[in-house]
């Protein structure tokens, strides 16, 4: 184990990247809501919020990928009110500032 605490509270449905070299912890719920919140960490023992609410409406179940190299995608998902799920697609370079790339997606509005 690395850490036993990290800094942001307990939540469920998250999405975790690794992108150039940072882990990333994006979004989820808490128990109580849907949150937009992004956190990074290098090794996953210290943990900093970058972004603590991101442009895209809050989620959980949603998708995380990195390309590789520029950007990581967030992909999907499901907001606090059921059945509210998306098929929008945004991207970041660091997690702090997000662009939309996708209003709505070809394939119907889904979450993991």
């Amino acid at each position: 184990m690395l850490t036993a605490s990290a800094t942001f509270g307990p939540r469920a449905m998250t999405a975790v990247v690794s992108h150039r070299g940072v882990l990333y912890v994006v979004g989820g719920f808490d128990g109580k809501e849907c949150l937009n919140d992004v956190w990074a960490s290098v090794g996953g023992q210290r943990w900093t919020r970058v972004c603590h609410g991101a442009p895209w409406l809050p989620r959980h179940s949603h998708e995380l990928v990195s390309d590789g190299s520029r950007y990581m995608y967030l992909v999907g998902g499901e907001g606090s009110d059921q059945g509210s799920a998306y098929n929008d697609v945004w991207r970041s370079v660091d997690g702090s500032l997000w662009e939309l790339v996708c209003v709505e997606g070809p394939w119907s509005p889904c979450y993991n």
